[in-house]
């Protein structure tokens, strides 16, 4: 059955949109208990590109500035810290636009007005917000983060450069930087480059950066880890689905087991009263059987 044979594969469940948890991981071989900070954390479960890690042991900082998934966080992740803020190139406050799909949810106003151009179910319906910003240096120093950062996601829906300006990089450097870089309306990269972070790698939505000679820089190899040893991931809600089809499977393959061995029990019972009507001394015999059984149950 399904779930066996992957419990069996090289397959790993990957809960991440993109298999981003699966390509850090890869960063991290060796890393039983480290160290995370996820900007736009989202959920903590749905489309989580930490949630893998924490699983693991790991903990971290997840900065969500909506209020489910904020609530959510702290619900489900007890070893976190979890902060309901925006994160921006100042502190203040800002404006938030909050989608039906709370995964496109924004600060920019140039993605505000490209979804307003756009006739989009997920776009079309949304409530404006004002939130509290802080710069990252500002929520590290208040954390009081003393070890290391392993790495650090940073998915804002096109404010990743006012994210990245508000840091020190010289006091909070992480071996990883997973950046959502599909739209990139302000250029950061220069900003990383200065810091000396290097561009180690593109999933088809976000760059990968590490710092110059690091041991995870070292350690990275997408085929072998990724693909190899993890057999490219499935991602964990078709695995649910996949698992629950299997069980379903099981049912009715049970069920139907039950229903042959029911029939095969009155195939044989018409069989035996055929014999009987058919042959007097059986015939006698049966009768008999049935008189002794109803005296001894009467």
């Amino acid at each position: 059955m399904f779930k066996d044979h992957l419990l069996h594969s090289k397959k790993k469940i990957t809960y991440a949109q993109n298999r981003e948890d699966l390509i850090l991981e890869a960063f991290f071989p060796d890393i039983k208990k480290g160290t995370y900070v996820d900007v736009g954390g989202y959920d903590p479960d749905e489309d989580s590109v930490t949630k893998l890690f924490y699983l693991k042991g790991w903990s971290g900082i997840n900065i969500e500035p909506q209020e489910q998934g904020y609530r959510r966080f702290v619900s489900k992740r007890k070893r976190d810290i979890n902060l309901q803020y925006g994160v921006g190139i100042k502190p203040g406050r800002l404006t938030l636009r909050v989608y039906r799909s709370g995964g496109l949810s924004t600060f920019s106003d140039e993605i505000k007005n490209q979804y307003s151009e756009r006739d989009n179910n997920d776009t079309a319906e949304y409530e404006d917000k004002v939130v509290q910003v802080k710069t990252l240096k500002n929520i590290l120093d208040e954390c009081n983060i003393r070890q290391k950062i392993n790495f650090m996601k940073i998915d804002v829906e096109g404010y990743e450069y006012e994210v990245i300006q508000g840091n020190d990089w010289a006091k909070y450097r992480p071996d990883v930087l997973c950046i959502e870089s599909n739209h990139i309306l302000k250029d950061w990269r220069p900003t990383l480059e200065k810091h000396n972070y290097v561009k180690m790698f593109f999933d088809g939505i976000n760059d990968y950066y590490v710092q110059k000679d690091s041991d995870a820089a070292k350690n990275f190899d997408f085929s072998e880890h990724v693909l190899i040893k993890k057999g490219g991931g499935v991602r964990y809600d078709d695995y649910v689905a996949m698992v629950k089809m299997n069980n379903t499977i099981e049912e009715y393959h049970t069920q139907y087991l039950k229903d042959v061995a029911k029939v095969k029990h009155l195939e044989d019972e018409n069989t035996k009263l055929k014999e009987t009507l058919n042959s007097p001394k059986a015939l006698v015999r049966r009768l008999t059987a049935l008189t002794l059984r109803d005296k001894k149950h009467g």
